[in-house]
């Protein structure tokens, strides 16, 4: 990772020096950091490898170090607040994304000390090609959120909204009416999400390989089932907590969702290994642990051997006869 070394002095010049025919030497113009393109080079080579604070600091060097840093916010197409997230001001992130049309990547994760819901709003609206947006923890937040997204932000492929509690179904639903190209949506610790909302997100959103749901205790083998018959590239899906799934649901999704990799269904009561068993075969992860395989590892009767440990002398006696 490159960073910029405080001990270097990046604006001083020096002189480039060509050797003439007659042995003589010829300086020429001065070579200054600033006379890299910074479009080209600084901006995508150096910038994109620095963190917001990093080039907050950069920015106080001095005037020409400003106008690169103002230039940079205007045009970057990636955004990471959630390093900064304890020291960034309402002001100053306004101040970024002010003139910024070309955002795609806007994290904003536990950011939720300076992000107001005006202010993001106005970001939405000016960068239509917005492809990734998390917002996790915000809980500021309201569901004109969602509907703005869906507005302005058609081309979203990845959504995190994880303990926003504000989302409701009928802002997912109108999610999944403008955004159909979404591949990644995280819903955990949304409680309003239900199964009518999910059944609209996979319908409408038939290439969403990652969902997360939770701790949506709502949601229950309905929902599942439109996941399973419509989404059939699905990697992973987080079904934590979701004590209405039982095993009908999750063998219809062992059986539609081929691409299955990874499966989260701790604190589901009602799912068993009679439905997880085949899905283990198949090479999925999952959260829960296989029955028998607690504490001491499970051995195949032929292998067993016993002895009374009262009498560690006597011979012990081998079962499998």
């Amino acid at each position: 990772m490159v960073t910029l070394c405080p001990e270097v002095n990046y604006i001083s010049t020096y002189q480039v020096k060509n050797k003439m025919a007659d042995g003589s030497t010829r300086k020429t113009r001065s070579v200054i950091f600033f006379d890299l393109p910074w479009e080209d080079i600084i901006f995508p080579h150096i910038f994109n490898t620095l963190s917001l604070t990093q080039i907050s600091s950069c920015r106080r060097v001095c005037k020409t170090f400003k106008d690169l840093c103002d230039s940079f916010f205007k045009t970057c197409k990636v955004l990471d607040c959630f390093e900064a997230k304890d020291r960034l001001t309402s002001k100053a992130f306004d101040f970024i994304t002010l003139e910024n049309t070309s955002l795609q990547r806007l994290i904003l994760k536990d950011c939720k000390n300076f992000v107001r819901e005006e202010s993001l709003i106005k970001v939405l609206k000016r960068n239509s090609k917005l492809i990734s947006l998390y917002l996790s923890g915000l809980s500021c937040l309201t569901n004109l959120i969602l509907f703005t997204i869906g507005e302005h932000c058609k081309n979203l492929r990845a959504i995190s909204l994880s303990e926003c509690r504000w989302v409701s179904s009928d802002g997912v639903v109108n999610l999944s009416l403008c955004c159909t190209d979404l591949e990644f949506i995280d819903l955990t610790g949304c409680w309003e999400v239900t199964d009518y909302c999910i059944t609209s997100l996979a319908s409408f959103c038939n290439k969403l390989d990652y969902i997360s749901l939770n701790g949506c205790y709502s949601i229950s083998d309905n929902g599942l089932r439109a996941i399973s018959r419509s989404c059939p590239k699905l990697v992973f899906l987080g079904l934590k907590g979701c004590w209405r799934i039982t095993d009908d649901a999750i063998r219809s999704i062992g059986e539609y969702c081929v691409a299955l990799e990874a499966l989260e269904v701790n604190d589901c009561r009602d799912v068993t290994e009679a439905s997880l068993a085949r899905l283990r075969l198949k090479g999925v992860e999952i959260d829960v642990q296989k029955p028998g395989r607690r504490g001491v590892p499970f051995l195949p009767l032929h292998n067993m051997r016993l002895a009374d440990p009262a009498f560690p002398h006597m011979p012990v006696v081998n079962l499998n006869i």
